[in-house]
C-alpha cells in the first residue's frame, strides 16, 4: 500500500510556470527559497516561512524533470561570481524529510507552488507539523490563513478515494504550528493569495 499526502498550493499571483533552481544546497524560484526543512515565501512586505519541525536537515534534495531554457546570473565584474547555464527544473524532491516520508514541490498549471508529502507503507504521517513565523487562523471552510496566504484545506488520498481530514492549529502557539489529523492518508493544501 502507498501512502502520498499532497499538501499545498501557494498562490502568489505568478501568470508563468513556475521553475526550481539549484543554489547550492538549496532551490530557488521566483519568490520563493527551500531547503530541506523550510520554504521561505516572499508575498508582500514580509517573507512567510514554512518550517517542518523536527525534520532531518539533512534530507537529500533531488531536482526532478528538467525543463528548457537556462538562467544566467552575471553578478559584478568578476566572472568567478557569475552562474551561467543554471538548468530549470519542474519538480524537487527532498528524500527522507521524516522517517518514510518524503516531500515534493512543484508549481500546478496557474504557476502557483504546490506541494506533495509522499508517507510510505509503515511510515507516521503524524510526524508532519508544520510551523510558520507569522499568525496562523483558521476559517470557518477549514482554510489556514497566514499573513497575506491562504493555504486551503488538505484534501487527503487513500488507494485513490478522498477521506476526511482537518488541520490541527495549536491553540497556545496558534502562531507557530499547524499538523493535519487524518490517520494514515494522503493531503492536498493548496495556497491562495488574499485578496
Amino acid at each position: 500500500m502507498r501512502f502520498v499526502v499532497l499538501i499545498a498550493t501557494c498562490a502568489a499571483a505568478y501568470t508563468q510556470p513556475l521553475w526550481f533552481e539549484p543554489n547550492g544546497a538549496n532551490f530557488q524560484a521566483r519568490n520563493l527559497l527551500l531547503s530541506p526543512t523550510q520554504a521561505v515565501i516572499q508575498a508582500g512586505n514580509s517573507p512567510v516561512v514554512l518550517t517542518l519541525q523536527h525534520a532531518n536537515p539533512h534530507a537529500r534534495g533531488e531536482a526532478l524533470d528538467q525543463l528548457p531554457g537556462v538562467s544566467n546570473y552575471y553578478i559584478g565584474n568578476d566572472p568567478k561570481r557569475w552562474r551561467t547555464d543554471v538548468p530549470h527544473f519542474a519538480r524537487v524532491r527532498y528524500h527522507g524529510v521524516y522517517p518514510g516520508i518524503d516531500l515534493i514541490y512543484y508549481g500546478n498549471a496557474e504557476g502557483k507552488l504546490e506541494y506533495d508529502f509522499v508517507v510510505r507503507p509503515g511510515a507516521n504521517p503524524h510526524q508532519i507539523h508544520i510551523a510558520f513565523n507569522q499568525p496562523v487562523h483558521t476559517t470557518s471552510e477549514g482554510d489556514l490563513l497566514i499573513a497575506n496566504l491562504r493555504q486551503h484545506r488538505p484534501k487527503v488520498y487513500q488507494g485513490g478515494r478522498e477521506v476526511a481530514c482537518d488541520y490541527i492549529v495549536d491553540q497556545l502557539r496558534p502562531h507557530r504550528t499547524a499538523h493535519h489529523r487524518s490517520g494514515d492518508r494522503i493531503l492536498h493544501l493548496p495556497w491562495r493569495q488574499r485578496r
